[in-house]
Parts: structure tokens; C-alpha cells; sequence
């Protein structure tokens, strides 16, 4: 039932009203570009950002999510490596 629903959902609802979304679940099943997760980066979960998201780059997670990332006690730098393309 949960991928029926949140592959449905269209980005620009999602983008307006982020807060209404769980994030944990979005990442996972919806694809987001660079851009778009810069703009609700204070609604992303880490460890399913991480794992899930393909538009992820070390450099630009390194860039624009290093602290969140040292923060986050259920991911670390090695987790980067494993999941994300250089």
C-alpha cells in the first residue's frame, strides 16, 4: 500500500508542502534531483537519503551535508562510500 501511494504523489505537491510528507519513505521510493533536495534539506533523513537517492554524488553530499551526516548516529562517511558513486 505505501508504494502505491507515495509512487503517485507528484514532486510538485511534495516540493510546496514538504513538512506534510515522511521523508524516511519518500526517499525511498521517489527520485529527486540535486536541486530539489537542496531545497528541503532540513526534511531529509539521512540514512534513506543515502542509500536511495541516485542523484547523490560524494563531492556534492560532502558539499551540502557533511555536518548532517557527521551528526546522524545511523549512518557515517563508510556508508557513504558503499552506497554512493564517486
Amino acid at each position: 500500500m505505501s508504494r502505491e501511494y507515495y509512487t503517485q504523489l507528484k514532486k510538485a505537491d511534495i516540493m510546496k508542502s514538504p513538512k506534510s510528507y515522511a521523508w524516511n519513505c519518500l526517499l525511498f521510493y521517489v527520485q529527486f534531483t540535486q536541486e530539489e533536495l537542496l531545497q528541503v534539506k532540513s526534511h531529509l533523513a539521512m540514512p534513506e537519503l543515502i542509500r536511495y537517492q541516485k542523484a547523490l554524488t560524494r563531492d556534492f553530499l560532502n558539499t551540502h551535508f557533511s555536518e548532517e551526516i557527521d551528526a546522524c548516529l545511523e549512518v557515517d562517511w563508510l556508508d557513504v562510500e558503499k552506497y554512493v558513486p564517486e
